[in-house]
């Protein structure tokens, strides 16, 4: 069963990678605690839901030092076109200069189980937005239809067209960190709403009098982009 697996491609994927220390690399349960964390976070949508248990975490040491081994590249094969069955190894003044003297780094990965694509495309905005919350960027979650529902996008930069971001239209948001100004035209023409509150269901809820106009544009405000 494991063979007919590989052979068929039915193997976890890993939806992202990234640098952690050495204390994360020794303990990869903390690590894991932050996932999970994150995926728990993540389950805001009243349509999806990742399970923990759909996940394994890898923790990775990347190493080389050429005082202890020999230089990686003395093991490739470089070929030409006048002979393209011969290879031949590179020489040691052809090395390039950049080759580091020594480095060492560690990587964490997050894999998926399940043969979904359209959950693994989810898994993977889940490990974006996990990412881009440590590094504390502006983020908003925008929805073309109200409560939430419809197509939704993660936008993390300011977007003077939404078609441009694959969503059409904004009929209810979350923001999720930083501070945003919706727009009802695109390319920032007014009139706008500048959202201080967490959740908006409809475009009442950030428009006054009313309003049940969709915004076409977005834009992180000057405190946050400051």
């Amino acid at each position: 069963m494991k063979l007919e697996d590989v052979v068929r491609r039915r193997l976890p994927k890993c939806v992202g990678e990234t640098r952690i220390t050495e204390t994360e690399h020794k303990d990869n349960r903390i690590l894991e605690n932050e996932w999970n964390k994150a995926v728990d976070e993540w389950n805001i949508l009243p349509t999806l839901l990742l399970d923990k248990k759909d996940f394994f975490i890898e923790t990775i040491k990347l190493d080389y030092s050429d005082k202890k081994t020999k230089t990686p590249i003395k093991n490739v094969y470089f070929y030409r076109k006048r002979n393209p069955t011969d290879g031949i190894k590179i020489k040691d003044y052809e090395k390039s200069s950049l080759l580091p003297e020594e480095y060492t780094e560690y990587v964490g990965r997050v894999y998926y189980t399940k043969k979904s694509d359209k959950e693994e495309r989810d898994a993977k905005e889940c490990f974006r937005w996990w990412r881009l919350s440590k590094d504390r960027m502006c983020m908003i979650l925008v929805f073309d239809q109200e409560e939430f529902r419809g197509n939704w996008r993660l936008i993390t930069e300011d977007c003077p067209s939404l078609d441009h971001c694959g969503i059409i239209e904004v009929r209810s948001c979350k923001v999720l960190s930083g501070e945003w100004v919706l727009y009802e035209g695109p390319h920032y023409k007014e009139p706008s709403y500048r959202l201080q509150d967490p959740e908006y269901r409809n475009p009442e809820a950030w428009g006054p009098n009313g309003n049940t106009a969709p915004a076409l544009s977005v834009k992180r405000s000057t405190e946050s982009v400051l």
